[in-house]
């Protein structure tokens, strides 16, 4: 059985979008990352320097979800604040 993911969830205060793979997403997102690595490692082992040393390594992980995505074995959002559509982070899990 496979299961069509929503391409956006909106919450109260959040909203979790499904977004094309992109190196410029990528870019953004490994931004996010060096700022806040010191943080995310506690819960992320993918955020550890010998994993995600470049946001081309970030774009590989995503190009890899998104493949995922279509073989129904994974659900891959970014989760976003709905008052500045700042990226918070990204979820992906296994289904």
């Amino acid at each position: 059985m496979s299961l069509e993911p929503q391409k956006k969830i909106i919450g109260e205060r959040i909203y979790l979008e499904k977004s094309e793979p992109s190196f410029k997403l990528a870019q953004k997102m490994f931004s996010v990352v060096e700022q806040n690595r010191e943080h995310v490692l506690s819960w992320l082992d993918w955020a550890l320097p010998e994993n995600t040393k470049t946001a081309e390594n970030l774009f590989c992980f995503m190009l890899n979800n998104d493949e995922n995505l279509k073989k129904g074995t994974c659900f891959d959002y970014l989760l976003h604040l709905k008052s500045t559509n700042q990226i918070i982070r990204g979820l992906a899990f296994p289904v």
